[in-house]
């Protein structure tokens, strides 16, 4: 029968080997615990539907303005007389403006916005850019109806560009009405990308 040659190791031999084996061994939970590459984002999910989204008057002209302006003047306390040097645009003020819509998210908050085209002053914002403006705000209901009124404060200080007196008080004196034409308005739910949009004419200064 024949024997079987055993290699021999050395004591610093082994000594190596059980080295190798440990450091092995300490690595293993290392390379388990290996950062793995990130899978990628999922893709957002889709923006809840608006709804539709109307603006009553949809055009405000200067004969309306020049209709109503007399019952601006008593509303406010001035004479008659005082009116034909009244600006039209200031009869805005008694001149109710409601944005309306329906099929939106039950509960959903709505902001209506006025879109400002390049080139339009507006107090606190860059001209050069294309800015929009908050006119009012409005909470659908069960049903997806909604409906918001454009407050007098509004009123002054975006459609009129009004000033204000220390005491608080509007100085309608001082008013600068936006430029005649056709703005858009924007009915933005919650999430920025549940949008409608409608066209508002407005007319608040002469045409002559």
């Amino acid at each position: 029968m024949k024997k079987r040659c055993m290699m021999k190791l050395s004591g610093f031999e082994k000594s190596i080997i059980i080295v190798v084996a440990m450091v092995a061994l300490l690595m293993l939970p290392v390379m388990a615990c290996a950062p793995k590459e990130p899978l990628p984002p999922s893709p957002p999910p889709p923006a809840p539907p608006a709804g539709t989204f109307t603006v009553s008057p949809p055009k405000v002209d200067q004969a309306t303005l020049k209709n109503i302006l007399p019952a601006f003047a008593k509303a406010v306390g001035l004479p008659e007389a005082a009116v034909p040097a009244l600006p039209p645009a200031l009869a805005v003020l008694a001149l109710p403006i409601k944005f309306s819509g329906s099929g939106w998210p039950a509960d959903e908050i709505i902001t209506v916005e006025l879109v400002l085209p390049p080139g339009t002053e507006m107090k606190g914002l860059s001209p050069d850019e294309e800015n929009s403006i908050t006119l009012a705000f409005a909470k659908a209901e069960a049903n997806g109806d909604f409906t918001a009124t454009m407050e007098s404060t509004a009123k002054i200080n975006w459609l009129l560009r009004g000033e204000w007196l220390p005491i608080l008080k509007p100085d309608l004196t001082k008013i600068k009405p936006l430029p005649n034409g056709v703005y858009t308005l924007r009915a933005v739910g919650t999430d920025p990308r549940t949008e409608a949009i409608t066209t508002w004419e407005l007319e608040l200064m002469p045409t002559e």
